[in-house]
């Protein structure tokens, strides 16, 4: 792989005015989600207590918008529970594509989420409001992730007000009948959810089979014995035909699998152990490569320092085909599981992908055996190095924390992967930079 080609200098918003189209709106707050509908060439826009809608190319016109307030009474009840004021609003954390004809919407509604749906013919109102507990955040600084696949939410959020119990689920019917996570801390220990993304048979090249459903979060690691509490980054994986055992694991997922993500950074080669944000590249045309760029920052508290990673969906599949970790008690650390102790069939593999599992029809049919080994065994032994072994990028003096990824074509035909890099808001003139990187296999950046 060729090294990687970066700006001379870091581009600052101000000076990046003639690249950007602004959109601001007086007196709304919190942009805290966008979503683009290709086909629709729209971008919605969730805020506090509002929704936009914005036609692409965006011109300037003025966008069509929702208010979704939270009712004075909530409001009222929202403050009573020691919330300040401006906590007790509706801060959009779930805009997502239903169908052709809807979208699907989740808000913190002053520490009481809801969701409900959106016509996007009309787009006047938010309607059938339902709970959203367990599928969206009770506060915007509790991250969460959720993707639609097939039609059905999958969510990665907080189920309890204190937000002390996570919970990965598949949110159909009642809220008892999901399939969700176990409430174990080898399951999810404290977790911070960065992203979710759904990826089907196609995905892989295959022509049948069970879509695959990823998260990607920063937990704390319970395999060190310090008086710090470690964290690490890790990918999950569910299958959407996983329906829970029959008697253990009952509404539980049966192919939760999760490893850990290596991103080595500045510190003579240790892991970054914080994932910040993850962006799914998608090839556009059925052609191409469908990668995984995450950023990457130390846990310590004045460390400015970020990391930029590549991950094949692959080399993922791999880690998760492989050895599971045990975590032994006496030492306080993982070790690997002989492959004598794993009980067959597999446990955590998708029915629909293993030709082997097809005997047993579904999750509800599997040996108590192979449901008790992936209770007890969640995490993988090995980690997801990234793509060539080694970070496309390394800084010691910038905290990024936000990623895009666009792919384009140059003159000659071939293609690059751009990433734009983002930091926080900080005192101007500097609100935000953005770097460019290079996509595993290329050879350059479009200067």
């Amino acid at each position: 792989m060729a090294d990687i080609t970066l700006p001379s200098h870091p581009l600052f918003l101000p000076e990046a005015d003639s690249y950007l189209t602004r959109f601001t709106v007086p007196q709304t707050y919190n942009y805290s989600v966008l979503l683009v509908d290709p086909a629709a060439h729209t971008l919605y826009v969730g805020a506090r207590d509002t929704i936009f809608a914005l036609s692409l190319p965006f011109s300037g016109e003025r966008p069509r918008r929702i208010d979704w307030m939270v009712p004075e009474a909530h409001r009222q009840n929202c403050r009573k529970k020691g919330k300040k004021e401006d906590e007790c609003h509706n801060f959009v954390q779930i805009l997502a594509i239903a169908n052709a004809s809807h979208l699907l919407t989740c808000g913190t509604f002053a520490f009481d989420p809801k969701c409900g749906v959106i016509d996007v013919s009309s787009f006047q109102q938010v309607e059938r409001l339902e709970s959203g507990r367990g599928k969206c955040p009770f506060e915007p600084a509790q991250r969460s992730a959720a993707v639609m696949a097939g039609g059905v939410l999958y969510a990665a959020t907080v189920k309890n007000y204190l937000g002390t119990e996570p919970i990965i689920s598949r949110a159909v019917g009642r809220a008892e009948d999901w399939i969700r996570t176990e409430t174990l801390p080898s399951w999810l220990n404290a977790p911070a959810f960065v992203a979710a993304v759904a990826l089907s048979p196609a995905d892989w090249g295959d022509e049948d089979g069970d879509d695959e459903i990823y998260f990607f979060f920063t937990e704390t690691s319970r395999a060190f014995d310090s008086y710090e509490r470690i964290k690490v980054p890790r990918v999950a994986r569910v299958c959407a035909g996983d329906l829970g055992g029959r008697k253990t694991l009952q509404h539980r997922w049966t192919t939760f699998l999760k490893a850990d993500l290596l991103c080595p950074g500045p510190e003579h080669g240790r892991a970054s152990s914080v994932l910040q944000d993850m962006a799914i590249l998608r090839p556009e045309h059925g052609s191409g490569t469908l990668i995984f760029y995450g950023i990457f920052s130390s846990q310590w508290e004045g460390a400015a320092i970020s990391a930029v990673c590549a991950f094949l969906p692959q080399d993922i599949r791999t880690v998760l085909n492989g050895p599971f970790r045990e975590l032994k008690h006496d030492c306080n650390r993982g070790l690997p599981v002989m492959d004598n102790d794993v009980p067959q069939p597999r446990p955590g593999e998708c029915i629909a992908n293993n030709m082997k599992l097809h005997q047993f029809g579904s999750s509800l049919s599997l040996p108590d055996r192979v449901l008790t080994f992936i209770r007890d065994h969640p995490l993988m032994d090995r980690p997801v190095f990234p793509a060539d072994g080694h970070p496309l990028l390394v800084t010691t003096d910038t905290a990024y924390l936000r990623i895009v990824a666009h792919r384009v074509t140059s003159l000659s035909g071939k293609e690059y992967d751009v990433l734009y890099l983002g930091t926080g808001w900080t005192p101007p003139p500097s609100s935000a930079d953005w770097s460019p990187a290079q996509r595993p296999g290329g050879s350059g950046l479009i200067p």
